[in-house]
């Protein structure tokens, strides 16, 4: 008997140490579980985040794309309105050139025709002067010989 309740209390011990080990064996599973469960947990928050970033990433890069795209037109824009001015520009400049070469043409043609006048002028001057002096000499040999003459 002493050897049967030996056997009955090392299987009471035995019992009562397995289920001791099973206890905190279905405690620790349950913290794993926990634990498990909360890396789960944090790992769809971050898969969620994540997608909220790359949709609010393809917002922003649509958005950009939106905004280069509108520079380049503006800028393709501006730049076709500056080559007109500047054609503009270039063609009044062209004009202006060639109206200031025919104004200083007809300037030169005014001072020729004004220099040609005044010689002109001048020779008339010269002449008028010779021909006041023949008819002054003409006066004086006329009044010359009438007091000589006197026939007259």
């Amino acid at each position: 008997m002493i050897k049967t309740h030996r056997n009955i209390e090392a299987l009471i011990s035995k019992l009562c140490g397995e289920d001791m080990e099973r206890s905190e064996l279905i405690k620790k599973t349950s913290e794993l579980e926990t634990k498990r469960s909360l890396r789960l947990q944090k790992r769809h928050d971050l898969v969620k985040l994540l997608d909220k970033a790359q949709g609010k990433l393809q917002l922003v890069t649509a958005s950009i794309k939106t905004e280069h795209q509108e520079l380049k037109d503006t800028l393709k824009k501006n730049l076709s309105t500056s080559k007109e001015h500047l054609l503009k520009i270039t063609g009044e400049i062209k004009l202006n050139k060639k109206s200031r070469e025919e104004t200083c043409s007809k300037r030169d043609l005014l001072r020729e025709k004004e220099s040609e006048t005044l010689s002109k002028k001048r020779q008339t001057e010269k002449d008028i002067s010779e021909k006041k002096n023949e008819i002054s000499m003409l006066e004086e040999l006329v009044f010359s010989h009438h007091q000589s003459c006197v026939i007259c």
